[in-house]
């Protein structure tokens, strides 16, 4: 006889609070009145942005806009730094949720947004999971939110996870928020330099993916 799964009264709710909630946020969370908010708030200004980065992802945020917002208000060293702790703070957070609470959900918004063969090559038990992730990471392939809620689903460890991703995301990070910081003269040599800079780390992000997948895939025929 077999036993009916349980359902988690726990679980049901915090699944109804992200998807509400990424319906509001999307919906009433523009950069400008975000960035405002924080703006206005000076003495707490730090703080309010690394929790606007550490919860907003949660509910598919767009994640470039925080940069932007980081870069403006606090410049390239200072906007790195607490964009990064955001990010640490918000993966955290996104792989407890997709692990614990909502696996099943997640594991179905996953397949539906990343291709079978994508899915395969990254995140299967036969793929190296940890150089997996850093590609992903370093390489836009999938969306940093999606990234959050899918690799949790892998047999990868907490802290692995968190050491891989920070490394991942790091470069492209202070290349962002560099731009970011040089946008505001957009005419002078160092904003031409910053784009340089984000074109070289995308062209070698991208060449550094297409010579992993090969090597994979020719490890794959040549196993079989």
């Amino acid at each position: 006889m077999t036993r009916k799964k349980q359902i988690n009264p726990i679980k049901i709710l915090s699944l109804l609070i992200i998807i509400i909630g990424s319906v509001l946020v999307i919906k009433y969370v523009p950069m400008e009145k975000l960035k405002a908010f924080i703006e206005e708030r000076r003495e707490l200004s730090e703080v309010l942005y690394v929790a606007a980065f550490a919860i907003l992802p949660v509910f598919f945020f767009p994640v470039p806009v925080l940069a932007l917002i980081a870069a403006a208000l606090f410049g390239f060293v200072k906007g790195s730094l607490l964009t990064m702790v955001g990010a640490i703070l918000n993966m955290s957070i996104m792989f407890v949720i997709a692990r614990y609470i909502g696996r099943d959900f997640v594991s179905a918004m996953v397949h539906k947004h990343v291709s079978k063969k994508t899915y395969d090559r990254y995140f299967s038990k036969d793929a190296n999971i940890a150089s997996g992730l850093f590609l992903v990471r370093l390489t836009p392939i999938i969306p940093y939110n999606i990234l959050n809620y899918a690799y949790p689903l892998t047999d990868i460890g907490f802290w692995k996870y968190l050491i891989v991703s920070f490394v991942g995301i790091a470069p492209g990070t202070l290349v962002y928020l560099n731009l970011g910081d040089k946008i505001k003269d957009y005419k002078s040599k160092e904003f031409l330099i910053a784009v340089l800079i984000m074109l070289a780390l995308v062209i070698i992000s991208i060449l550094l993916t297409k010579y992993v997948n090969k090597k994979n895939d020719s490890n794959s025929s040549s196993s079989i």
